[in-house]
């Protein structure tokens, strides 16, 4: 009788487990769809700037869906491209922002 029930908690144990683990996933997966539809998160979605003054503005603007502040950690380019690798402060989230270049003034 008690190795039923403790095989019966071990079940519920791992349920929970698994549960909590895909409902992780499934948070992160949604998290990452928020920040692609913001101006700027995607490649897709470049936000246009005239100027590096509009950028440096536009990194010290730009939120983490969670509402945290973006900390510069590094930049690069693509053709056409800025990005600007940002980490999220309060939920740890690395986030890539995207300028189109084509408006800019030399």
């Amino acid at each position: 009788m008690s190795g039923l029930l403790i095989a019966v908690a071990l079940l519920a144990a791992l349920a929970f487990t698994g549960w909590r683990a895909l409902a992780s996933r499934r948070s992160a997966a949604g998290h990452r769809r928020a920040l692609e539809l913001q101006p700027g998160m995607s490649l897709d979605n470049p936000l246009r700037i005239a100027s590096f003054t509009e950028l440096d503005d536009a990194v010290d603007t730009l939120r983490c869906p969670c509402g945290g502040l973006l900390d510069r950690i590094g930049e690069g380019s693509r053709p056409g491209l800025r990005v600007v690798r940002c980490a999220c402060v309060v939920c740890e989230e690395d986030v890539d922002l995207f300028f189109d270049l084509s408006q800019l003034r030399h």
